[in-house]
């Protein structure tokens, strides 16, 4: 099974670069992040010119989630609560996580918060998005054994290794302690880092 994650930063504005680059590489599952755009504006119809069926939890200019495959996509669940995909989500359920099960396998695409600022609200609120996710969440619907993949946008830089000047970045919003802290109890639940256990 062949499976990508892209942080897409706008599906609409990428989406001739989405169409050409599956229509290339053909994986079985594409997880995008930060689609920006509400579900009725989300390119599926395109894509399914490919044979490319879609998810998608979205809200306007911001965030927003998805998932694509040529295969059956079943079982789909929106943010933490399963919120109502054709609501408009709120200041506390943002789009930020989607999952579905695609041939047997779990699949979750989630849009960690950035944080903006170490010590702001959003930064909290990052926190706090990381612990729901882990503590809630996962720790809610599955078990470690699952066949479950877990593929975003982090926001984190897991060690000092990714990102070019350490001491420039030390204590930022993707190399705090904090988020890196969290960022491990996230793969403690089961989960092999895939991209590091292949280059390490």
């Amino acid at each position: 099974m062949k499976i990508a994650t892209w942080n897409v930063n706008s599906v609409r504005a990428r989406c001739e670069r989405v169409y050409q680059w599956l229509k290339q590489q053909r994986p079985d599952i594409l997880c995008l992040q930060e689609t920006k755009c509400v579900d009725g504006a989300f390119p599926n119809r395109e894509f399914e010119l490919l044979g490319y069926k879609s998810v998608f939890y979205g809200q306007k200019s911001y965030n927003g989630v998805a998932i694509l495959s040529p295969h059956p996509i079943e079982d789909v669940f929106y943010g933490f609560v399963n919120e109502d995909p054709s609501a408009d989500p709120g200041e506390d359920e943002q789009a930020r996580l989607i999952a579905a099960t695609i041939q047997g396998v779990r699949v979750v695409s989630a849009y960690v918060p950035n944080g903006t600022r170490v010590g702001s609200a959003n930064f909290d609120y990052k926190l706090d998005w990381m612990d729901r996710l882990r503590d809630a969440y996962l720790a809610e619907h599955f078990d470690p054994g699952d066949d479950l993949i877990l593929c975003g946008d982090f926001n984190v830089a897991p060690t000092d290794e990714d990102v070019w000047a350490p001491d420039l970045w030390s204590n930022s919003i993707i190399c705090h302690d904090d988020v890196r802290s969290r960022f491990e109890r996230i793969l403690d639940f089961g989960f092999t880092e895939t991209f590091r256990s292949l280059h390490p």
